[in-house]
């Protein structure tokens, strides 16, 4: 029981943290490139880029990396 909780609070700190790592450089985009006319939807507002930055964040937290391997189940070799 102690090690499941362990792996689901790893796991679970591992996704919040890349959340708040994409909200992080979604903010550093407004502050760094930014857009000085306000024309450019995303980086004209900073609460908007640090929603797409975390939004970002969070679809890399929940893409399953077994998906991009090409030895997946569904993705069986031919050998020709």
């Amino acid at each position: 029981m102690k090690g499941w909780i362990k792996r689901k609070g790893v796991c679970w700190m591992v996704k919040a943290a890349l959340v708040l790592l994409g909200g992080g450089a979604g903010y550093l985009y407004h502050a760094l490139i930014g857009c000085s006319t306000g024309g450019c939807v995303i980086a004209a507002s900073p609460w908007l880029s640090v929603l797409l930055g975390a939004l970002l964040g969070l679809g890399l937290a929940t893409a399953r990396p077994d998906a991009w391997k090409t030895d997946a189940p569904g993705h069986e070799r031919r050998d020709e």
